[in-house]
């Protein structure tokens, strides 16, 4: 990347913390619910805690109406949906299939008044959509996916419209595919199809990717690009960022970047947030590094495919309030940029 500036906008809150091993959001405090659901106020203090659930799991995620959550292994196969008091209302899975070397694909969406749950128990190419409580398949069908694809990083629109799975391919290739939940509730064959947003509109690998409103979204390119010379640039190029219109199916904005770009947060159409090595904002019109907070460590990731998540920690992305939280050995650090 650029050069990168001294300037950290914003305010830095430092919350004491040890041994932190998830974390969410639920209004303006965050929650680690995998350590047994201990909440901590922007003010430092923190409370509860008094729920042991006796497995490895290491992420969490929570529902939109912040009634469910579900934690699970990111590399492992297990996983539990569980209610705003921490009781469990039931346990999921996921294939075994390399299992151990991608994110697990898990989201929860609220969609006309209903929570629900995203997740592939059946098959690592195959997502189903479920009631979060009663575990009732609401896409059920006979059609095949029409593509061989490791669903991963899922990810749903602000509005519950758009659901984004930034998985890989065969070789490893990481990729991106996009659907229309509502389209997939009516139709549930839409789930086995190309979708809206597919292989053929990204000709490059797809690292990660995040919503900017409900039908833009920033993409991260990441590692190489296979495309011939002689083809037209269609697709992002390697360690580009691009804003792309589901709605138009076109992109917005397209911009190189001199260095690793991993996961992101869409903070408006003039920046986003990059969490390679450190966080550092990145200017979508020019790919430069406009502040950074290099004392704060969130890890190396770069798509969903991985085979140690050791070094990233347990992060906690708000796109909506334009914060986020990192967890270290002794403290979460927030920074708030509004």
């Amino acid at each position: 990347m650029q050069s990168e500036t001294q300037r950290s906008p914003g305010r830095l809150i430092k919350i004491p913390a040890r041994g932190v091993r998830s974390l969410v959001w639920r209004g303006d405090e965050l929650v680690d619910i995998v350590g047994g659901g201990i909440r901590y106020a922007l003010d430092g203090s923190s409370t509860g805690g008094f729920v042991n659930y006796a497995f490895t799991f290491d992420r969490a995620t929570t529902s939109p109406s912040g009634d469910f959550s579900v934690i699970y292994t990111d590399l492992g196969t297990k996983a539990l949906v569980l209610r705003r008091d921490g009781s469990i209302v039931r346990e999921v899975d996921r294939s075994f299939y390399f299992a151990d070397r991608y994110e697990y694909p898990m989201a929860l969406a609220t969609v006309d008044g209903r929570d629900l749950l995203v997740h592939c128990p059946r098959s690592y190419c195959r997502i189903e959509i479920e009631e979060v409580e009663s575990g009732k398949v609401l896409t059920e069908r006979d059609s095949k996916p029409s593509k061989d694809f490791f669903h991963s990083r899922l990810a749903v629109s602000p509005d519950g419209r758009y659901l984004l799975s930034a998985g890989w391919f065969w070789r490893p290739y990481s990729g991106l595919l996009g659907y229309d939940i509502n389209e997939a509730l009516r139709r549930p064959e839409h789930l086995d199809e190309p979708g809206l947003v597919g292989w053929d509109d990204f000709e490059s690998e797809v690292g990660s990717t995040a919503f900017l409103g409900s039908d833009c979204v920033v993409v991260a390119a990441a590692v190489e690009d296979p495309r011939d010379e002689d083809e037209p640039e269609t697709g992002p190029l390697p360690r580009e960022l691009g804003l792309w219109s589901i709605a138009e199916n076109r992109w917005l904005s397209r911009v190189n970047v001199d260095g690793p770009i991993g996961t992101i947060m869409a903070i408006d159409r003039t920046s986003c947030l990059s969490l390679y090595e450190h966080p550092k904002l990145i200017d979508l019109a020019t790919g430069e590094v406009t502040a950074s907070w290099p004392e704060i460590e969130s890890g190396t990731q770069v798509d969903s495919f991985v085979t140690d998540r050791m070094d990233v920690p347990p992060t906690a992305l708000d796109p909506a309030h334009r914060r986020f939280a990192i967890a270290s050995a002794e403290t979460i650090t927030v920074v708030d940029l509004t």
